[in-house]
């Protein structure tokens, strides 16, 4: 997923041992490298967080509509995204299906391959702020990003860049402007559902995105890519 050999071993804590083989790969939101997919024989699947707040950040970043400078996300994913090494991973979490933990804290790895898509879109380097936390559910990850606008920019105009953007990609689901959601509408399926929403502060608005995990995070977002690699329906086997 990480461009940068060195990063990978930094925030990775291994060597790695593919370097040749990084510039013959694609990492591929399928929304975002649907053109650019068939021309790789290797396609990296982003991380399930990274999956969430990229689908309504990047667009806004290719529009400058927001502040780089001023980007907080705070995620919040169902205990399934630990896989099967849940109890190890957790072990530092009492109650695991009666309480809420932040996790990760300042040191996720999700946190670099973010910063390297979101620099990517941005054309300028971005550094979020970035915390997940595990909650008593399952399956889904609901991400809420506080962002700063740019000058001109409101809230509305915001919803419609991220509309028009995804107005072709048929597993993006825009909810009406300035309502909240949850992870209901998308868990067991490949959609991801994006809101945005005014905040109390003038220049301020908040997004919020879902998915789930297990699919769009992973599986599906795979399934997905291969159909575009291999130039078949993008929705099969999604549906």
């Amino acid at each position: 997923r990480l461009q940068n050999y060195k990063l990978y071993e930094k925030w990775y804590g291994i060597k790695h041992r593919c370097k040749k083989l990084i510039n013959e790969s694609i990492y591929s939101v399928t929304e975002f490298s649907r053109k650019q997919i068939p021309n790789y024989k290797i396609i990296s699947c982003p991380g399930c967080y990274p999956t969430s707040i990229q689908l309504p950040l990047i667009p806004l970043l290719k529009n400058n509509a927001v502040n780089i400078n001023n980007i907080i996300i705070d995620s919040k994913s169902g205990h399934s995204g630990a896989g099967k090494n849940l109890k190890k991973k957790y072990s530092f979490v009492k109650n695991l299906s009666k309480s809420v933990s932040a996790y990760g804290v300042g040191k996720h790895k999700h946190t670099v391959e973010i910063d390297q898509q979101l620099t990517l879109a941005a054309k300028k380097e971005v550094n979020v702020i970035f915390t997940p936390h595990l909650i008593p559910m399952f399956r889904g990850i609901l991400s809420t990003i506080y962002l700063e606008l740019s000058k001109g920019y409101t809230a509305k105009k915001v919803y419609q860049i991220i509309k028009k953007y995804h107005k072709n990609n048929f597993f993006i689901k825009i909810a009406k402007f300035n309502n909240s959601i949850g992870t209901g509408n998308v868990i067991n399926t490949n959609f991801c559902e994006i809101a945005v929403c005014k905040s109390s502060k003038e220049n301020k608005i908040i997004i919020i995105s879902t998915i789930d995990n297990l699919i769009k995070g992973a599986s599906g977002q795979a399934v997905q890519n291969m159909n575009v690699a291999s130039r078949l329906n993008e929705k099969m086997g999604l549906l």
